[in-house]
């Protein structure tokens, strides 16, 4: 079975696809990536098929429309067996190949991975309560990642085929095996070391960590010190923001996790997620995560002994460092071990690529029957 992956950026596919694909292949899933012409160069160099398609995301969004004819062309030209949609802007910018493609009979899935709901833009959360990919027709089948996906999904077409599908449906980044048996003890530094990952996208709030920082000192007491991986993408809203004196921006790594082993505490303060597999990915490392609560980290932030503050509550991340900051060292690793244990119990017990595996082939089987 030939399936193509879609996602109008790179970055979608190396995160969430490629990681999964060597399971997948050894499952029978042959697995072909497409992307927009910039971002090739991402994954040439990687062992499958690469496709060129004018799509977009953001204000490149249009790109897919106008170009919706040699898109079609392009995908029906490999035969593919299913198509699988990664991202809502890669479903909006190729919605027309996409009806395309259904009237010749091509299996279509969409990987739900998140949602604008909740996001800061009056505009944005509007335009998404009438386009979301979530609710369209058709698919002939849906995975999420979620609980509160799920119910969405359920809620809009009580009679497809769906999934929710563990792990944000990705792999962790991390750069070994998940194990519970590391002998590496954690030995905070002077200061409390704060760690976050992510867009430097409006909803995500980069803006917060400096806030933070200096929140800690003047209410707190405390002189804490931070580290930010990440930057822009593009379509993202860009958010510029003064960095504080005492972070560090490291730009993107590889593994974020690796500099998270070094931290205190995982700081998420964005807005929305749709599951958020970054506390995952802290936990493995014994590094516990302080986030906003939205329809995402109020799942996988319990998952993994995590705290959850009130969204946009500056201030309660500071309260929720602080209680850490008074603990003693034992607590601390204590708290560590556990969080760890959690992480590598649900890394363990989940294989999104056979998951998502079987519920294609069941789809495209019960169609075709």
């Amino acid at each position: 079975m030939q399936v193509i992956h879609v996602a109008s950026t790179a970055v979608s596919l190396e995160k969430f696809v490629v990681p999964l694909l060597p399971a997948m292949d050894a499952m029978g899933l042959s697995s072909v990536l497409a992307t927009s012409p910039h971002d090739l160069h991402r994954l040439n160099h990687l062992n499958w098929p690469v496709l060129d398609l004018g799509i977009g995301r953001g204000w490149e969004i249009p790109k897919g429309l106008l170009s919706a004819k040699s898109n079609t062309e392009v995908l029906l030209s490999n035969r593919p067996d299913a198509v699988v949609i990664h991202t809502p802007a890669t479903a909006l910018s190729a919605r027309r190949s996409l009806q395309a493609l259904s009237s010749q009979g091509v299996p279509l899935f969409y990987v739900a991975r998140g949602s604008l709901h909740e996001s800061d833009s009056v505009l944005t959360r509007l335009v998404w309560k009438a386009l979301n990919p979530l609710n369209w027709r058709l698919w002939t089948g849906v995975m999420v990642v979620s609980k509160w996906l799920e119910a969405e999904a359920r809620r809009g077409s009580p009679h497809r085929p769906m999934m929710r599908v563990s792990l944000s449906a990705a792999q962790p980044n991390v750069p070994h095996a998940p194990s519970s048996d590391s002998t590496e003890v954690f030995t905070p530094a002077t200061k409390i070391r704060l760690g976050w990952v992510g867009r430097f996208d409006s909803d995500k709030h980069p803006e917060h960590m400096s806030e933070l920082i200096e929140i800690l000192e003047r209410d707190f007491g405390i002189e804490a010190e931070g580290v930010m991986m990440g930057g822009h993408i593009d379509g993202d809203r860009r958010r510029n923001f003064r960095v504080h004196p005492r972070i560090e921006v490291l730009g993107w790594v590889d593994h974020p996790s690796s500099v998270l082993a070094k931290c205190d505490m995982n700081i998420m303060t964005s807005a929305r997620e749709g599951y958020a597999l970054g506390p995952l990915e802290a936990a493995l490392v014994g590094t516990p995560t302080v986030a906003y609560r939205n329809s995402g980290t109020s799942e996988s932030i319990p998952d993994v002994g995590g705290i959850l503050v009130a969204a946009r509550d500056v201030h309660g991340l500071a309260s929720a460092v602080f209680q850490y900051a008074n603990l003693s060292l034992e607590r601390k690793q204590e708290w560590r071990s556990n969080v760890r244990g959690l992480g590598v119990s649900m890394a363990k017990t989940s294989d999104p690529a056979a998951e998502m595996c079987h519920f294609i082939r069941t789809c495209v089987t019960d169609r075709t029957s």
